[in-house]
């Protein structure tokens, strides 16, 4: 990543691949998916299995994207952030009852303030070295790449340790939340439902496995996961 320059836009874009793989990782050893539907890949040195099914990969790029633009616009200024966390809750088909929780805590994640990023348009990273480059001190590709890879390591690793807990295939469901701060309006949205029932992120399941945390620049976020046992 040496010759790749560190600017906002290449380091949002590295972000939204975190958060991608992360995803697939989750849907993967639920079992949502059929296994062979996934492929294996190295992402961030790490081997991760990404699906090949082209309607989720744009799902999921779709709602990377759209994640991401509340989670960087420019709304009215709060102390809470834009938003708080985006959970992926898995329910179980027979009862409709929440299985499991995988949860990104964003309540100290930095906004941009005017820096503008319009995500749906980075696609690729930009070789541009005076595009909104970053110069803060101990902010830079080493440190961005070793906590996103240290994250994602012990993702997977509790994710293979739960896999013998695993329901057969198709016997689960999941829905994507986010909780965001009253200011962030989405009701104009037609993308979003608003969800404000006992099965939301707000209910904590009983037991909690903290997996890690990212602690560099504007990435400030931690991740987390809740098991009904």
């Amino acid at each position: 990543m040496d010759d790749v320059p560190f600017t906002v836009s290449n380091v949002v874009l590295t972000f939204k691949e975190f958060l991608i793989v992360w995803l697939n990782q989750v849907l993967y050893t639920s079992n949502i998916y059929p296994a062979e539907s996934y492929t294996k890949r190295k992402s961030f040195d790490v081997i991760v299995h990404i699906t090949r099914s082209p309607s989720l990969e744009k799902y999921l790029q779709d709602f990377v994207d759209e994640f991401l633009r509340i989670l960087l616009s420019d709304e009215p200024a709060s102390k809470s952030g834009n938003v708080s966390s985006l959970t992926i809750v898995l329910f179980e088909q027979a009862n409709n009852k929440v299985k499991e929780k995988y949860c990104l805590k964003m309540d100290h994640f930095v906004g941009l303030g005017d820096i503008k990023i319009d995500v749906s348009t980075i696609k690729t990273r930009s070789f541009e070295s005076d595009d909104q480059k970053i110069h803060i001190s101990g902010f830079d590709w080493n440190a961005v790449y070793s906590d996103l890879r240290s994250v994602l390591s012990q993702h997977v690793q509790e994710l293979s340790r739960r896999q013998s807990n695993r329901v057969p295939f198709n016997d689960v469901f999941f829905k994507a939340v986010i909780d965001t701060s009253e200011h962030v309006n989405l009701a104009a949205s037609e993308k979003w439902v608003k969800v404000g029932d006992a099965r939301s992120p707000v209910t904590q399941l009983p037991k909690v496995v903290p997996i890690g945390q990212v602690s560099t620049g504007f990435l400030q976020f931690g991740c987390v996961n809740e098991y009904v046992k």
